[in-house]
């Protein structure tokens, strides 16, 4: 059922059709267990991000998060892999949860997301999103060294733990200050 429920749920926003999409994706939220439900939440925060339904979003990833930090779940290295590179699940999700509330200008909930995350795994996309979060508070000295650093642990790790375009939006970014 929760297959299937998902699958009609990727048709309707494969056509556009978030909010139907979304309504199979948190139906199948009830058939759904252990870290498919936590993806599941995934998908369905990033989607809400996308619509600019932050508090939906921001729902999400603390219910993943809540999930996530149950004794009932425990993940593989190989799963956290597939879905996550060489970023562990907890630090994907807190980077997430900080950029919807950097979205919604709650600059201190995100930096206190960001810094968790950090402790966590340092990858580039946290110390970009840190970066850009001083930029936005206009404390350019802070968003300098963080955006600095993240090109840096960038060229590193030759781009494996994010997007190839990070290392462009850091550049623009410091050239555009």
């Amino acid at each position: 059922i929760a297959l299937t429920l998902c699958r009609l749920g990727s048709c309707c926003i494969a056509t556009d059709e978030y909010d139907k999409g979304l309504k199979y994706y948190e139906e199948s939220l009830s058939y759904t267990q252990g870290f498919d439900k936590i993806i599941l939440l995934i998908q369905m925060g990033t989607l809400y991000h996308e619509q600019h339904s932050l508090a939906a979003a921001s729902d999400c990833f603390r219910r993943a998060l809540q999930n996530l930090s149950s004794d009932k779940i425990r993940t593989s290295k190989k799963d956290e892999k597939i879905v996550f590179g060489n970023n562990n699940v907890k630090c994907a999700l807190l980077n997430r949860l900080g950029n919807v509330y950097l979205a919604d200008k709650n600059y201190e909930d995100a930096m206190k997301c960001f810094k968790q995350a950090h402790k966590l795994c340092e990858n580039t996309d946290t110390l970009y999103s840190m970066g850009f979060l001083h930029l936005r508070r206009r404390l350019y000295h802070k968003a300098e060294a963080y955006l600095q650093h993240s090109m840096r642990l960038c060229v590193k790790n030759k781009n494996t733990n994010s997007p190839s375009s990070l290392n462009e939006n850091c550049a623009v970014i410091l050239n555009n200050m």
